[in-house]
């Protein structure tokens, strides 16, 4: 059992570091661009798009043990952004 709970703790270390290392790129790339820009550069919106999915879909991953330990992090929402560049994407195709 312990070494279960040990891989398991190994293997959200590795969840959360892609974590960071997208917000990251977020943050750096995104974070200070008007919307109109990043709409406007295909190569960043598409950047970014794929961070959010990447960030959703790695939350989705992480042990039940470690969300229930950090209550305060939103992570329904977190993984629920996995879903979110499609609905972004469609709503500008749209347009």
């Amino acid at each position: 059992m312990l070494r279960r709970m040990w891989s398991g703790l190994n293997k959200d270390k590795e969840f959360l570091k892609h974590i960071i290392e997208e917000t990251d790129f977020l943050l750096k790339n995104c974070g200070s661009v008007e919307i109109q820009d990043l709409m406007a550069d295909e190569v960043r919106k598409r950047a970014c798009l794929k961070s959010l999915e990447i960030i959703g879909e790695t939350a989705k991953n992480l042990s039940e043990d470690l969300k229930i330990l950090h209550p305060v992090v939103e992570w329904k929402r977190m993984t629920g952004m996995r879903n979110k560049p499609v609905i972004i994407t469609l709503a500008w195709i749209g347009r």
